[in-house]
Order: structure tokens, then sequence, then C-alpha cells
């Protein structure tokens, strides 16, 4: 899927473009591998053909439409974990809890 994106940017011929695309690619892989469903990833699949044949049939507007409608797409199916505190683990190995009544510190 990644290879998509660069190909359709490297068609324009901006050679400092593309390879910010290239390494934006790279992060958005790992990012749809570990969030994007089967089902996702099969739609995002079926997306890029139909730009695809836009671009060839000449029709850029369809395309552009296409395309955003893709991110909007890709973007709704990701599936994110509830968010968590990334230093839960940290503050709990950190905690001072107060010592038991009559005990001694």
């Amino acid at each position: 899927m990644g290879d998509f994106h660069c190909r359709i940017v490297a068609l324009g011929g901006n050679e400092p473009l593309a390879e910010i695309m290239r390494n934006l690619t790279a992060r958005t892989i790992l990012i749809s591998l570990r969030y994007q469903t089967a089902e996702g990833a099969l739609a995002s699949h079926r997306d890029h053909c139909a730009i695809a044949e836009a671009v060839i049939a000449g029709d850029m507007a369809r395309a552009a439409e296409l395309s955003l409608a893709h991110l909007g797409t890709v973007e709704a199916g990701l599936r994110f974990p509830d968010a968590q505190d990334p230093l839960a683990d940290l503050r709990d190995t950190l905690r001072l809890d107060p010592a038991p009544r009559g005990g001694k510190h």
C-alpha cells in the first residue's frame, strides 16, 4: 500500500517531495500494520485502485476527490487502544504508600 503513495508522488517529478513521501510512508505503514483492520486494509486497496483508474482516465478532479475520501476513510478506520497513561507503570513503581497505622516507618 505504501508503494502506491510513493509512486503517485514520484510521477510528479519532484524528487524532494518524493523523498519526504518515502519517509512518511515508512512511518505510516507501521501505523497501518498496528492499528488498521484487515477490512480497512482491503478497503484502502480498493480506494487505491479507484484513484489509479481516475488518474489513468485523466480525471484529476475525480482522483483528488477520491484521494480526500480515502484519507478520511483510513483515518476513521484506525483502531487505537484506549488512551492510557504511558507513565502509569513508572508511577506505580515509585509510589510511596503510607505506612500502616501503628507501624514503624
